[in-house]
């Protein structure tokens, strides 16, 4: 037989006759308790005659089923924390000069990646250039020591000496042909621990 349309289906008790129900349902004589008396054309009719509710009872309609209790939604996964990005390094023409305390006991001014962890960005002073902050640390016209992270010195190089060779002895000119010259000086720009600064 063909379902019955929902228009149609019949209320009557559930098997346990704890609620009304519209689920087809085969009637036998051979059951206890059980007759076709016991089927309504409406749910109220149902509730009132089995549960003597006018409020109406507990039921179960195959043509709106009640969706069970609506499941909580999983939440969505916490994501983990994106760590913070490493910042590129500052180029030279943007580094900022500050006072750093050496681990030998002594201040300088610097420019490098050597400021302490504990310290934050308002513990320190920061300085445009390096005579700023070697006038500002050491006095005017003062020795200033400073380590410029912009200039990396290469190490001089080993002299190499070839075998020795023989023959004759270098001579030496007696001829005077000028004053003697001064020795140049340089000034000590961008050395690390420069001395001075002017």
């Amino acid at each position: 037989p063909s379902p019955t349309a929902c228009e149609e289906r019949k209320w009557h008790p559930n098997d346990d006759s704890t609620k009304c129900t519209n689920v087809e349902q085969s009637v036998s004589n051979d059951i206890p308790g059980m007759s076709s008396d016991e089927e309504y054309d409406t749910l109220q009719e149902c509730c009132e005659d089995i549960f003597d509710s006018g409020e109406g009872c507990e039921y179960e309609d195959v043509c709106n089923p009640v969706p069970d209790e609506t499941p909580v939604p999983t939440p969505e996964p916490t994501p983990e924390p994106t760590p913070e990005p490493t910042p590129s390094p500052t180029s030279c023409d943007n580094r900022k000069w500050y006072i750093f305390l050496t681990p030998g006991g002594f201040n300088i001014c610097s420019n490098g990646y050597d400021i302490p962890q504990n310290l934050g960005v308002d513990d320190i002073t920061f300085f445009d250039t390096l005579g700023q902050c070697c006038e500002s640390e050491f006095g005017d016209n003062a020795k200033c020591r400073y380590r410029d992270a912009c200039i990396t010195l290469s190490p001089t190089p080993v002299p190499t000496t070839g075998e020795p060779t023989f023959g004759s002895s270098p001579t030496v000119s007696k001829e005077t042909t000028g004053p003697p010259t001064m020795e140049a000086k340089r000034k000590p720009y961008g050395r690390q621990y420069g001395d001075s600064v002017e």
